[in-house]
């Protein structure tokens, strides 16, 4: 599949026809208005990244860094997705696929689970985590 196929009908099942990738390889959508989501392309490996920013992770507590590292233990917590800081010390999940064996459906599944750990890591990060039992499990267990 080609990245321009995939933003179109990335367009079309959001019902964005207009929907188009910018001279960057990349175009930007918001889910439930407060969760955006970066799809790009990098065209040399034939890859499509997702990418989500969660927040700044300045003067945030020992237990939210600690929190996120356990979530990334294997993608346990992000869905095969990785959290990372970079170096604005903005917290951010990212996802990367290949573009070459990937149909539209699969794409639309890891969009939408993406988005769901996405919202996840957004409400933790802001102290708004759901009850114990919603939590996504993150240790490994023998």
């Amino acid at each position: 599949m080609e990245f321009s196929e995939l933003v179109r009908d990335l367009g079309q099942r959001l019902g964005l026809p207009e929907l188009e990738a910018g001279d960057d390889h990349s175009c930007t959508v918001w889910f439930d208005r407060r969760i955006e989501v970066v799809v790009s392309s990098n065209e040399a490996s034939r890859r499509v990244s997702l990418l989500s920013v969660i927040g700044d992770m300045t003067d945030v507590p020992e237990e939210a860094l600690s929190r996120a590292l356990q979530g990334n233990m294997q993608g346990a917590g992000t869905g095969g997705a990785a959290l990372s800081i970079d170096d604005l010390n903005q917290l951010w999940l990212s996802q990367t696929m290949p573009l070459t064996s990937l149909s539209f459906e699969t794409f639309w599944t890891v969009l939408e689970r993406f988005a769901n750990h996405a919202d996840f890591w957004l409400e933790h990060h802001r102290g708004e985590t759901p009850p114990e039992s919603e939590l996504p499990r993150f240790a490994v267990r023998a």
